[in-house]
């Protein structure tokens, strides 16, 4: 289930630019929502369109242009892996990890202006709760605090692609479709 926040009946930008056209074995899932009020707050249901994809989103946010072509490079070998956008600067990054919504995000921690935990914290609120976060940094002083930031992995730099191929395996693990088939809603609408 690929979730998104975004305005009643509009469709999230992440899901305009998909390639939808690739096969089995990872589903996403896009959806038309609409809000209903109920007594105890508001609920936003949708008809499920299965898209068949095995495409997974990929930002890259790093001050270091090297850094990111490297793990760029890294992360080519992976055919599943689109790699949508890559940020030098925490402000730009944060635009664009809220208006792309990625199903993986590599997040540095030190970081001129801002930390990728500061960034992290600031946007919080406006990404998915499914967005996959892997900080990516050569100190491994973050490491609690990442785990507090609820961080899916930590990868440490300089990295051994080992590390990066057990990384996407877990990533692919936590990603298995959802099945929806026992979904029940309440009987009384208000709207």
């Amino acid at each position: 289930y690929h979730s998104y926040k975004g305005e009643v009946g509009k469709v999230a930008d992440n899901v305009i630019n998909r390639n939808f056209s690739t096969t089995l074995p990872l589903q996403k899932w896009t959806t038309d929502v609409s809000q209903f009020n109920f007594s105890w707050g508001k609920c936003y249901l949708s008809p499920i369109l299965d898209m068949n994809t095995n495409e997974i989103m990929t930002i890259i946010v790093d001050d270091e242009p090297t850094c990111i072509k490297s793990l760029a490079n890294d992360l080519s070998r992976f055919s599943d892996i689109h790699i949508v956008v890559t940020c030098t600067s925490p402000d730009n990054a944060a635009r664009e990890i809220v208006r792309l919504q990625p199903d993986l995000l590599f997040l540095d921690v030190e970081m001129p202006g801002m930390s990728g935990l500061e960034l992290l914290s600031r946007i919080q609120s406006d990404i998915h709760s499914d967005m996959h976060v892997v900080f990516y940094t050569a100190y491994d002083k973050y490491l609690l605090d990442a785990i507090r930031a609820s961080a899916f992995d930590y990868l440490l730099k300089p990295y051994k692609l080992k590390e990066l191929d057990d990384l996407i395996t877990r990533y692919r693990s936590h990603i298995a479709p959802v099945s929806y088939t026992h979904l029940t809603l309440p009987t009384k609408l208000e709207v």
